[in-house]
């Protein structure tokens, strides 16, 4: 009984964890080690909120497995997603970075949204991803889902280019323990403890703690830029499930970092010497997941959670924010060829700038809300070989009053192994509390321009939004030896919000600036990404991306490489030697200071990337990773706010990993 129980489930295609859950509580399987027949049928979850089949997805997607976070000899998550296709990753400094999805890269890039185990960490304050705050113990993510283009008739504001769901293991996937000690030139010191336990027949859990301290980057001239830093960071995990299809997780985490950063700004003292900061940041979050399956077709996911930030900035604004969020999903099977999900959210965060030196902020506290549902439909035609995806999201928030969001999704099996998929979205991009409220005192632009710069807030800013249109095909030959996955895009904007000057005020020498919705732009190119065994013991991967990005303001640079090509080898020497090279090259592109005005150059690049693994025992695994290694140094990207140029140079580094009961 309970065989055909479980097949009916997956008939009916229901019996799916919630959107930003583990696809299995058992095992965790090695999925490089599985055909390529078999990847193309693992389950994502990203694009409709419910699982499915990767290669029957209507969408461009990429999912990376934890063998390949291993293998890659990364460290930090936006390093990991330099391996999909699409997905522009540049490092500003020791502690910040550049990452996005199809454009529009930069330090506050707003065009992409990032979840981890379901919860945004996308920030409504200052629009983007503090990526040096989601600094995980790698070894404990299942997969990472990267999905471009837009997500938000089921995701919902800044869902705009694109959606990274970074999804961690199960507790019952980690019933042991971890020690894990990196060192190395750059890479001084990144130490984890991990370990893992059971609480009962039906409960388990993990607990973590993970500190890691950086060296600098060095300015043009070889110096130090003096912008190491380091972070401290614990947490827990706990799973329970019953006989009765229930299902509980609870989570949290906190962590406290100490940034030091340089930075150039109009000065005042003419020295043109760049200025130091020390930032402290903290914070916490919790999050509680409840599943229940009433039939096999009727599954409904309820989520809350909480999160805390705190930034002490004394130059700039310094930030304080609470956000409170609750999201209800309910999923059914309306007949074995129509599944239906529908779901309703609510957010509050209630956020605080204080004045710095450099700036003031009106109002100085504000709350913002957030209400959203969405619908959504998959309809099956001619045995599965059609599928047709109907989706919306309309929502309600503080800053861009009400929006809707809809898709159409279409796959079509032409052959067992080869699908054609196309689909049309519309997305908006909310603005932030710092592009509404912050504004910066009067600064002295450099001589001999007599005059000060008045950046001002503007509380009148409207959304972004998006048209986007896409066709892509995915298939497998040759034995299933070879796959290509292919993606053709064309965005339209509309209303984009950029920095704009005003007319000169020669009486009281100001130059006045503030952010507008006065920019329209297109956006179109292809991605690609294939994979090749040509024997069991070697993996080859290659992707590459060309992307197109046309201004209305035609004078107006743009800071995304137009082609980016990578290439990764894995080769399993013997059963305990493991050898793994990456090369990847990024085009030149251009980058302008907001503040400064300044138009800069970042020079293309190749990346070499070596990683030496060896497991002398079952539990132990030793490590050698060199990155960078055709570079001494070299730039990736400038801030375009505060223009000071830092290099990334050649890393060397050693990890030793123990794995214990």
């Amino acid at each position: 009984m309970n065989r055909i129980k479980g097949f009916i489930r997956c008939a009916v295609g229901c019996y799916a964890l919630a959107p930003y859950s583990v696809t299995s509580h058992a095992e965790t399987v090695d999925l490089t080690n599985l055909s390529i027949e078999q990847l193309m049928g693992s389950e994502v979850t990203t694009v409709s909120r419910t699982e499915q089949k990767f290669a029957d997805t209507a969408a461009a997607v990429y999912v990376i497995t934890q063998e390949d976070i291993q293998r890659a000899g990364v460290t930090n998550i936006p390093d990991v997603l330099r391996m999909a296709p699409g997905v522009q990753v540049a490092r500003i400094s020791a502690s910040e970075w550049a990452v996005t999805v199809r454009g529009f890269n930069g330090r506050f890039a707003n065009k992409l949204l990032v979840l981890l185990d379901g919860r945004t960490v996308y920030s409504p304050v200052f629009a983007g991803v503090r990526w040096e705050n989601l600094d995980l113990v790698l070894e404990d993510i299942e997969r990472i889902e990267v999905i471009r283009g837009s997500g938000a008739s089921v995701w919902g504001q800044n869902a705009v280019n694109g959606v990274i769901n970074i999804i961690t293991k199960h507790t019952e996937d980690t019933q042991q323990g971890l020690v894990s000690i990196a060192a190395g030139n750059e890479e001084r010191a990144i130490a984890e403890l991990r370990y893992g336990g059971q609480l009962g027949d039906k409960t388990h859990y993990r607990v973590f703690g993970k500190f890691v301290y950086r060296d600098d980057f060095v300015d043009l001239q070889g110096n130090d830029a003096g912008d190491n830093w380091t972070q401290g960071k614990g947490g827990f995990r706990i799973d329970w499930n019953s006989n009765d299809g229930d299902r509980l997780m609870i989570e949290g985490d906190g962590f406290v970092s100490h940034i030091n950063d340089e930075f150039l700004l109009p000065v005042d003292d003419q020295s043109g010497e760049p200025r130091r900061e020390l930032e402290e940041q903290s914070g916490a979050s919790a999050l509680m997941r409840w599943e229940h399956d009433f039939s096999v077709a009727s599954t409904i996911h309820t989520q809350v959670y909480y999160e805390y930030f705190n930034e002490e900035d004394h130059q700039f604004s310094s930030e304080r924010s609470h956000t409170l969020d609750f999201d209800f999903q309910h999923d059914i099977a309306l007949t074995k060829n129509n599944y239906f999900n529908w779901g309703l959210g609510y957010r509050y965060v209630n956020s605080a700038y204080f004045d710095g030196i450099l700036s003031t902020t009106e109002p100085t506290y504000q709350d913002l809300h957030l209400v959203s549902a969405f619908v959504q439909d998959k309809a099956l035609f001619f045995d599965g070989a059609l599928q047709l995806t109907l989706g919306a999201k309309v929502q309600y928030y503080t800053l861009s009053d009400w929006d809707f969001q809809p898709s159409v999704r279409v796959l079509w099996k032409v052959h067992p192994e080869h699908r054609l998929w196309a689909a049309f979205s519309r997305a908006t991009r909310s603005p932030s509390r710092g592009e509404t409220a912050l504004s910066l005192k009067p600064l002295p632009l450099p001589p001999p321009i007599p005059l000060d710069l008045v950046f001002q807030a503007n509380p009148e800013l409207t959304r972004e939004l998006v048209n986007s249109y896409e066709l892509g095909y995915r298939g497998w030959w040759l034995s299933n030896q070879i796959s290509l996955d292919v993606a053709l895009f064309f965005n339209d904007y509309k209303d984009l919000i950029t920095g704009s000057l005003g007319s000169v005020d020669y009486v009281n020498g100001v130059l006045p600036a503030s952010f507008e919705n006065d920019t329209d732009a297109q956006t179109w190119g292809v991605e690609m990404a294939t994979e090749w065994r040509p024997i069991e013991r070697l993996r080859l991967q290659l992707s590459y991306t060309y992307l197109q990005v046309h201004l209305a303001q035609q004078d107006q640079p743009h800071s995304d490489p137009e082609n980016q090509l990578a290439l990764r080898s894995s080769l399993n020497i013997t059963p305990t030697i493991t050898a793994d090279l990456g090369v990847r090259y990024v085009d030149s592109f251009y980058v302008q200071s907001l503040l400064l005005g300044t138009v800069s150059t970042v020079d293309s690049y190749v990346g070499l990337d070596l990683r030496l693994g060896w497991r002398p025992i079952q539990n132990l695994e030793l490590s050698f990773v060199g990155q960078n290694l055709n570079n001494k140094q070299h730039l990736e990207y400038i801030d375009e706010v505060f223009a000071y140029p830092r290099q990334l140079e050649r890393s060397f580094y050693g990890q030793i990993q123990w794995y214990f009961k």
